[in-house]
């Protein structure tokens, strides 16, 4: 995505409508903002620090950030280690993820 450079380029997006009759997958699947727009503003949130700061920080920081924003929000964050990343692959490799 061309805009995550550019601060002077407006993102095409459209508004959709909540219907609270309807399940919540109805229609065509939505499309993120790109990841690195995701981990600024959520950074940004946890930080408590404004976004054109957020853009400034290391990104591993802004990952770190992330992660930990979403632990306070109630979930429950486990870190992988390098056993782990192996089984997550081996996941992969087996067609199960």
């Amino acid at each position: 995505m061309q805009y995550v450079g550019d601060y002077l380029v407006k993102p095409e997006y459209t508004i959709v409508p909540w219907n609270a009759s309807q399940p919540q997958y109805v229609g065509l699947p939505l499309t993120d903002a790109p990841p690195a727009v995701c981990t600024v503003f959520n950074a940004a949130a946890a930080l408590r620090i404004p976004v054109p700061e957020t853009w400034n920080i290391p990104i591993g920081e802004a990952y770190v950030a992330e992660a930990m924003g979403l632990r306070m929000q109630g979930n429950r964050i486990s870190f992988m280690d390098e056993e782990e990343r192996k089984f997550q692959e081996d996941m992969k490799k087996a067609g199960m993820k």
